[in-house]
């Protein structure tokens, strides 16, 4: 993507925790001096944006591959023209069919098509959502649960949700855990996380949405 900033966009790269220094991208501009998950470094991430006047953020994966020319810019216009809140590219998973979240798949929809919410690989958001969250609670820290979370935020408010078929993006899957780079296994993490999000949502008495959204995106169709 940094080839592409003069499409108008400012590049954060956060590094989460490296423990080696050798591996820290040449790109970065924050680091964490330990790991603080997908949940603790997307709080990072609103919080720096926040701090700028910027009115939309995008937020990547690390074990994401995208096609860097015109992709912020078109996620971007997409967002504004058709007005919504958040827009998602398709996601091409190579563990599974497409991806285990229907909405998440490649329909090939010329426009992009409304889903409750959007699997959390490479959102973006409009400013206002971000203002309207501010910051997940720490039980979401492994990062299960912000997804759904969002989404009933924005189906309370009347915001709308949006995949682009026409922007394809391929997710790897669990790459810091393959590599070896994460101080709990992937089953460790797994379950974890999913503590953390049924926790949270019986906290805030919202498990009856979890449920619904998460099965209105597992039977998805177009």
């Amino acid at each position: 993507l940094a080839p592409y900033t003069s499409d108008g966009y400012a590049m954060m790269v956060l590094d989460n925790g490296s423990t080696d220094k050798s591996e820290i991208s040449e790109y970065t501009t924050h680091a964490t001096d330990s790991n603080c998950y997908y949940g603790g470094a997307l709080n990072l991430i609103f919080a720096a944006f926040l701090e700028t006047d910027m009115d939309a953020l995008v937020v990547f994966n690390n074990d994401v591959i995208i096609h860097g020319p015109n992709y912020v810019k078109t996620l971007y216009n997409k967002m504004n023209s058709e007005y919504y809140h958040m827009v998602s590219p398709c996601i091409l998973q190579p563990e599974v069919d497409q991806c285990f979240w229907r909405t998440m798949h490649n329909w090939k929809s010329p426009a992009p098509r409304t889903v409750p919410w959007v699997d959390f690989m490479a959102p973006m958001f409009r400013r206002e959502l971000v203002e309207a969250i501010g910051q997940y609670d720490n039980e979401l820290i492994y990062g299960w649960g912000q997804d759904v979370y969002t989404g009933l935020i924005c189906s309370d408010m009347g915001w709308k949700i949006g995949v682009l078929d026409t922007v394809p993006a391929i997710h790897l899957s669990s790459q810091t855990f393959k590599d070896g780079k994460s101080d709990l296994t992937l089953s460790e993490y797994g379950q974890k996380a999913m503590n953390g999000m049924q926790s949270y949502f019986d906290r805030i008495g919202r498990t009856g949405g979890l449920h619904h959204f998460r099965n209105l995106a597992r039977n998805y169709t177009f």
